[in-house]
């Protein structure tokens, strides 16, 4: 590399016109110093360059990320049990047993006929099943432990204890009929309401036959 620069240099000739242009062009300079020289920041640029190369390892690791991550799966379509966070709909008693791991019957001996029933399972603790026949309908619950779990809070002009072999039913309801009961039985809790209300004797037989 050295040599091939000299072999350069010997090539080149300055000629006395070249000479005495250069001298010209030197003498019509002015050497006099600014009071505010031109002075390039290379360490401003120098700064925005090591931004930007940041920047640029920003968006590749960005980008390698995202080549990474797996999509997201489409939903499912529809498999006839529906799912909303924590509650899920069962199509029969025997699932609904699965659904909260304990043992849960249909409801017998109510006083209307029923048209439809819905199974649903709450957190797979408590079990529910609504039985409908027009505007008339029947809810019963079951849980594990012995706190009241109808989730009725209306006031009652009665309330009144019905004993069913071992079993202690609080009946509730208004002039005789009763709209309520609630009862638990080997560390499960029951409820049953019935919006068209029903005689003493009537939950007498529904509760030997729901537990």
């Amino acid at each position: 590399m050295k040599k091939s620069y000299e072999d350069i240099m010997e090539r080149v000739v300055v000629t006395d016109e070249m000479k005495m242009r250069i001298l010209d062009r030197i003498q019509s300079e002015s050497f006099e110093t600014s009071s505010a020289p031109k002075v390039v920041p290379f360490r401003k640029y120098k700064r925005f360059a090591s931004l930007a190369a940041c920047f640029a390892i920003l968006v590749v690791g960005v980008w390698s990320a995202a080549k990474l991550i797996p999509p997201m799966e489409e939903t499912p379509p529809d498999s006839g049990v529906q799912v909303v966070p924590d509650v899920v709909e069962a199509c029969s008693a025997e699932e609904l047993s699965e659904l909260v791991g304990f043992e849960v019957g249909d409801v017998q001996g109510l006083p209307f006929e029923s048209t439809e029933a819905v199974y649903t399972a709450y957190w797979s603790e408590m079990a529910e099943i609504q039985y409908r026949n027009g505007e008339v309908e029947a809810v019963f619950r079951k849980s594990t432990g012995t706190e009241d779990i109808s989730g009725d809070f209306n006031s009652y002009d009665t309330v009144q204890e019905l004993t069913v072999g071992d079993i202690t039913a609080t009946l509730k309801g208004n002039s005789g009929t009763y709209l309520l009961a609630v009862w638990s039985k080997d560390s499960f809790s029951y409820s049953l309401s019935i919006s068209s209300g029903a005689a003493e004797e009537t939950w007498g037989g529904i509760i030997a036959k729901a537990v």
